[in-house]
């Protein structure tokens, strides 16, 4: 039975059905490259990225709105998802946009909003 189980996961892992969705929360973020924000902008404005990794990746950026006085979120389709083996990264591109977000293989990230400004921080794996 447990051989069964065993093949039946890789199977899925294989044929790419089996999700993956990332929560990822910054720890530090700077905008245009030099102004560092310190940790109490990010705990008023709780910003987060959750990267939904299946067939027809996504990924949402959330944030506290002041005007709305709650946490919105914009979501957006992953144009291109490279993976490098060598160093266990895998890279989600939005063109549209102009950001990407890399995961590494002990779960830090890096968001790079295209524009001058990034986020570091660690992400956690959200069973769906």
């Amino acid at each position: 039975m447990k051989k069964i189980l065993t093949a039946t996961i890789l199977l899925t892992l294989a044929n790419g059905l089996f999700a993956a969705t990332y929560r990822c929360e910054p720890e530090l973020q700077s905008i245009f490259g030099d102004r560092v924000q310190n940790n109490d902008f990010i705990r008023n404005f709780k910003p987060y990225t959750i990267v939904f990794d299946e067939k027809n990746p996504k990924i949402e950026r959330c944030s506290f709105s002041p005007s709305q006085n709650r946490i919105t979120c914009d979501t957006y389709d992953v144009d291109r998802v490279e993976l490098d083996s060598n160093v266990n990264i895998k890279k989600y591109y939005v063109f549209r946009s102009q950001f990407d977000v890399q995961i590494f293989k002990e779960m830090s990230y890096i968001e790079n909003n295209g524009r001058g400004g990034f986020q570091i921080g660690k992400c956690k794996l959200v069973l769906p």
